[in-house]
């Protein structure tokens, strides 16, 4: 790290409060930062509804924001969803390596990684969890944000030691800052202090805060009215404004400043100097065409959006007067008695129907063809929907359009169903994976780099690395697309090895939030070789001969095998394998002692034999050795079977007639039907 003296940062400090100095990008980093935060929560969205001059008054466009409705948010946070799916992936690795550290060290830092909390934060967890309620979102609106580990003071003669904790300054609070070759050589900070000043009235002040690794110093604003946080200390600095700075120096002892920026898009505006969202930079103008779009939808749906209707009325003859039993006189609407709007039209100057009571009553002519047509005295004209649903295809075409530049191809789009709307279509894996991947391995960066500085701050011994990796395919396609893919790659007929990778993404996706039923399962998996067979496919091999018994029993059983398993053995998922698979090898021989036993073939006559021998068959046995049989209609184990006659070739007497092995017309062995699901087809029947 080049050198930073305290003599520079005090400069830097003081430079701020007296000249209100900040890094070059800042001014940029907020107003991204407003409309980012604009875009994701519609926030003061009004700004980006933009004024015709020529055809819009001030009062028009007044009228315009008050009747529109917002759809940034809703848009965004289709977004938002796909970047935060990260946090639910289940292959990231995870852990801690350790080089000369001791056994308590070891225990005190996972100890603070376990149980963490932020400065504000309203619930604790691990650091992981932390950065999935920090990095996830406020990366996407604020990437020039800080996390800063800090601690409390301890004492370390009574054996504690530091427990720090994450404070996020966000880009407002980032004055300056200086980056040398990736390494962070000081971050100078704003941070607000509430306290109540010896009048009981509420103060809000700035201090700043200089973070240069090996030593910080903070400016406490003292406005000398009660504050009771400052240290006490003789080293002050006054401003030309007058305020008073009392000035404390830190030594944490570290050689780095404690801290990680939140976003890794350089912004080529700064000069890379600052970064930019990595969700919505891109599409930032698509958002505020969006918005202006939907402001002009309102307002056309409110003024061409409802029939209206013309009548052809009576001209209102007044109210009566109670005092003269007359009717004084409406003019437009207005009695002229009164100069009050006249009670007997409402002030519209006609005769109109106001409920099924009223009648309209009108001079008859006297001559007939001039009597009026009465169908004719009312007409209603349908709204005008043709430019109201060319702006609705303008909105989902921009909406489409957003999504589209967020994931950066024109391919990624595709149509589920006839539907045409924007939130129907999702985006391509290939184009998802490739989007997401850097917010992943940011991820990964910015929880390594916190492991680090955390142990620093503790003072751990030895050497600590960390591991935290996404896998290089997040895998965050839908249950549905997996399906999908399952049944395809069936139909294809590809290998064995695909169709088992596709099948453990289903159930990393079934377990996402249960990462111990994920392992569980892909334990399972080393004791199922067939696991990943399609039934008919199993079906086939086993009548066939091609699948040993204890495997077939296993197949058919796992869920008993293993349920009973858990039961008995509750650390049967912590085994070697060696002493798990005999476990299951015993559970499953018990299985195959319960299982009824064949009838030998050795009894069944032969033609032309001198001794007529026949097999003494079962009591309860329905069929014969060699009897051709039919499954009964809606009773076949198999679609294949339906209306297909097969041959009994071995009989378990039992219950329902007895079981039978039946052999199909290609030469195969099907295992076991039951006596009460076959009809005869002998001759005989």
């Amino acid at each position: 790290m080049p050198n930073f003296s305290t003599s520079q940062a005090q400069e830097l400090i003081q430079d701020a409060i007296e000249n209100g100095t900040r890094h070059d990008g800042y001014q940029r980093t907020i107003a991204l930062r407003d409309d980012y935060f604009t875009i994701l929560f519609g926030f003061n969205w009004e700004r980006f509804i933009c004024r015709f001059p020529l055809r819009e008054t001030i009062d028009d466009h007044r009228q315009k924001i008050a009747l529109t409705h917002q759809n940034l948010s809703s848009t965004a946070s289709l977004v938002e969803k796909k970047f935060g799916q990260i946090s639910r992936i289940q292959d990231i690795k995870k852990g801690l390596n350790f080089e000369g550290t001791s056994k308590r060290d070891q225990q005190d830092l996972q100890d603070v990684l376990n149980d963490f909390g932020g400065e504000g934060s309203f619930q604790r967890g691990s650091l992981d969890d932390y950065l999935t309620l920090t990095y996830d979102q406020i990366a996407l609106y604020d990437p020039n944000a800080f996390i800063l580990y800090d601690f409390e003071p301890f004492n370390a003669d009574a054996g504690e030691r530091a427990r720090p904790y994450g404070v996020l300054f966000t880009c407002q609070n980032v004055y300056n800052f200086r980056f040398t070759r990736g390494d962070l050589d000081y971050l100078l900070v704003a941070t607000q202090v509430k306290y109540k000043n010896t009048d009981g009235i509420w103060q809000t002040v700035t201090d700043l805060i200089c973070y240069a690794g090996p030593f910080a110093f903070r400016y406490y604003l003292d406005k000398q009215d009660g504050r009771a946080d400052i240290p006490l200390t003789e080293d002050t600095f006054e401003a030309t404004s007058g305020d008073l700075y009392r000035i404390v120096l830190f030594a944490p002892g570290i050689q780095r400043v404690p801290a990680v920026r939140l976003g890794y898009k350089p912004d080529p505006i700064t000069g890379n100097l600052t970064c930019v969202s990595p969700a919505f930079h891109a599409a930032l103008d698509l958002f505020k065409e969006l918005i202006d779009l939907k402001a002009q939808n309102d307002i056309v749906s409110k003024k061409h959006g409802y029939p209206q209707q013309f009548k052809q009325s009576p001209p209102c003859p007044g109210e009566m007067n109670p005092e003269t039993k007359f009717r004084d006189t409406c003019d437009n609407g207005i009695n002229r008695r009164t100069n009050e709007i006249c009670n007997a039209c409402g002030g519209s100057g006609h005769l109109v129907h106001k409920s099924e009571q009223d009648t309209l009553i009108m001079d008859l002519p006297d001559n007939p063809e001039d009597w009026a047509d009465l169908t004719k005295l009312v007409h209603t004209v349908k709204p005008e929907l043709e430019t109201i649903t060319t702006y609705d295809d303008k909105i989902e075409k921009k909406k489409l359009e957003i999504v589209q530049t967020v994931f950066s191809s024109d391919q990624q789009i595709q149509v589920q169903g006839p539907s045409k709307t924007a939130t129907e279509y999702t985006v391509s894996r290939e184009d998802q994976n490739n989007t997401l991947l850097p917010f992943a391995d940011h991820k990964s960066s910015v929880y390594k780099a916190s492991v680090m500085h955390i142990a620093a701050l503790m003072n751990i011994s030895g050497e600590v690395k960390p591991l935290y990796e996404f896998p290089r395919d997040l895998k965050l396609t839908a249950m549905k697309d997996l399906y999908a893919d399952m049944e395809a790659a069936r139909k294809a007929g590809v290998g064995k090895e695909e169709i088992s990778q596709i099948q453990d993404d289903i159930n990393r996706k079934r377990y996402e939030s249960d990462p111990v039923a994920l392992q569980q399962y892909f334990i399972k998996k080393q004791h199922l070789p067939y696991i990943s067979m399609a039934l008919d496919e199993f079906e086939y091999n086993n009548a066939s001969g091609l699948v040993p018994k204890d495997m077939a029993v296993l197949y058919a059983n796992s869920d008993i095998v293993f349920g009973e398993l858990e039961i008995e053995r509750p650390d049967f998922y912590g085994l070697p394998f060696a002493d798990r698979d005999a476990l299951v090898s015993a559970k499953v021989k018990r299985l195959i002692d319960k299982l009824p036993k064949p009838v030998s073939l050795s009894g069944i006559p032969t033609a032309g034999s001198d001794k007529q021998t026949a097999m003494q068959q079962p009591a309860q046995s329905q069929f014969a050795v060699g009897d051709s049989v039919m499954p009964i209609s809606g009773k076949e184990h198999m679609a294949s079977h339906k209306g297909v006659t097969m041959t009994v070739t071995e009989i378990v007497p039992g219950e329902n007639g007895g079981t039978y092995a039946l052999k199909m017309p290609d030469g195969s062995i099907h295992k076991w039907y039951q006596g009460n699901e076959l009809m005869s087809m002998t001759k005989s029947t």
